[in-house]
């Protein structure tokens, strides 16, 4: 058997806010041309980013990326792109409401993340490389547990508490930060102490 690959990586998840519903919305109102220009100057941004930085753009999801960065990137670096990626997608859909003289764009957009650590392994599947861990599966369930409790949820993130403790100085002299609790499926029952990051 082959010795499996394994690497450390921090993990993004980030997700459009109610991209469902806007999606429904600009096919009925015949913009949807607008919403795929939006979703390409993203990834386009992010290219740039990933160029920059050396992440990994791993995978698009149809709502969303994940992203995952080396263990020894700077934390200031990982979450600046974070911070610019929500600046510019607010700029973009102010662009497009403008354009076409809608508020499709207005109502609580956004984007939120979840950022965790951890080893992964690398395998292939369909001639694809594709990585597995509790890293992907832990960040992918705090992005999605921002809104548990937080109805104004865009351009927030939830980090892990250890990831927080260990670059604590860094992040609290860039973002307002703040201690939170929540509940995530699969990974117990008692409610798992993390902190919340106000981006924009």
């Amino acid at each position: 058997m082959d010795k499996l690959k394994q690497s450390k990586k921090v993990v993004v998840f980030i997700d459009i806010c109610n991209s469902t519903l806007i999606v429904e919305e600009m096919i009925e109102s015949l913009s949807f041309d607008a919403w795929v220009r939006i979703l390409k100057s993203l990834k386009n941004r992010l290219r740039n980013k990933r160029d920059e930085l050396g992440f990994e753009l791993y995978k698009f999801l149809g709502d969303g990326w994940i992203l995952l960065f080396d263990m020894k990137t700077d934390p200031q670096d990982i979450l600046n792109v974070c911070k610019e990626i929500s600046q510019y997608y607010k700029v973009l859909c102010n662009r497009i409401n403008t354009e076409n003289k809608s508020e499709t764009l207005s109502r609580k957009t956004g984007l939120s993340f979840g950022l965790a650590h951890g080893t992964l392994v690398e395998i292939i599947m369909d001639s694809r490389k594709e990585y597995v861990g509790r890293a992907l599966n832990l960040a992918a369930r705090l992005q999605s547990a921002i809104k548990d409790k937080d109805k104004n949820y865009q351009n927030k993130m939830l980090i892990t508490s250890d990831y927080y403790m260990k670059h604590k100085m860094v992040i609290d002299s860039i973002f307002v930060v703040k201690k939170v609790t929540r509940e995530l499926r699969n990974f117990g029952k008692e409610p798992i102490v993390m902190y919340k990051l106000e981006l924009i």
